[in-house]
């Protein structure tokens, strides 16, 4: 998959949040505690329930994406306390979120993002872009800056997808 369609693809996870940039999510969750409460629902999953408005999530998958992340850490977690900060918490939602889809639902949500796609296409007067296809989403791309914990990420992740790793700036 070509650059572009990654940030596509960015753009309409950020959708599914009711935002159009990421530093709205940003903004909502780097001060907000990292862990779990006494629910075993963490915090930063809490903050996007309660504070996005037009959250097009069903409720009970965000809690079902925020339980799976919690049983990765757990994973990894052997002998050592380790927390998410909120951009890595974020990017393995996301990843959750793309991950999900295909297994569930591929078809639909190759679809539905064809037809963001679309709308994107029209809003942003371009043209160059073409549709989704089954094989444009065998990778996910992960632009994080150096030492932002892009390898603690990636351990976190099934490994039925391959996973790119992609460098900032």
């Amino acid at each position: 998959m070509n650059l572009e369609k990654y940030l596509v693809l960015n753009k309409y996870l950020l959708s599914l949040f009711g935002v159009g940039e990421f530093k709205e999510l940003q903004q909502k969750l780097r001060d907000a505690q990292t862990g779990y409460d006494s629910e075993g629902k963490s915090h930063f999953a809490r903050v996007l329930r309660s504070s996005l408005s037009n959250l097009k999530i069903p409720e009970d998958k965000l809690w079902e994406y925020d339980k799976n992340i919690q049983s990765y850490i757990e994973k990894i977690s052997y002998n050592r306390e380790i927390s998410l900060k909120y951009f890595q918490y974020l990017a393995v939602l996301f990843a959750e979120i793309v991950l999900d889809n295909l297994k569930n639902r591929k078809s639909y949500f190759i679809e539905e993002l064809n037809s963001f796609l679309e709308k994107y296409k029209r809003e942003q007067l371009i043209s160059i872009i073409d549709k989704f296809k089954e094989d444009d989403l065998e990778k996910l791309a992960f632009w994080m800056a150096t030492g932002s914990g892009k390898t603690l990420i990636a351990h976190k992740l099934p490994s039925i997808f391959q996973i790119q790793l992609v460098l900032s700036r």
